[in-house]
């Protein structure tokens, strides 16, 4: 994808957010390395993100976030 196309994909996910703020709800981007090569639009993304005080985690921090947000289940 180019800048223009993550900026405004990112723009609608914030939009759609504004909705229902609380929820959480990750946007998982990821990068197929046999396609990777286009390192501009990686830092180019970053630094939009980091303007937007957008931050950024791995898979395993929201794996973790979601995990002890969720009630534990009671066996019965």
């Amino acid at each position: 994808m180019t800048l223009d196309e993550l900026t405004t994909m990112i723009e609608k996910v914030i939009q759609e957010d504004r909705k229902n703020p609380t929820s959480y709800k990750p946007l998982v981007a990821i990068g197929h390395t046999k396609d990777l090569g286009d390192f501009e639009t990686i830092e180019n993304i970053l630094g939009y993100l980091g303007r937007r005080n957008i931050p950024v985690c791995t898979l395993e921090d929201v794996y973790i976030k979601c995990k002890c947000s969720m009630p534990m289940l009671i066996a019965h």
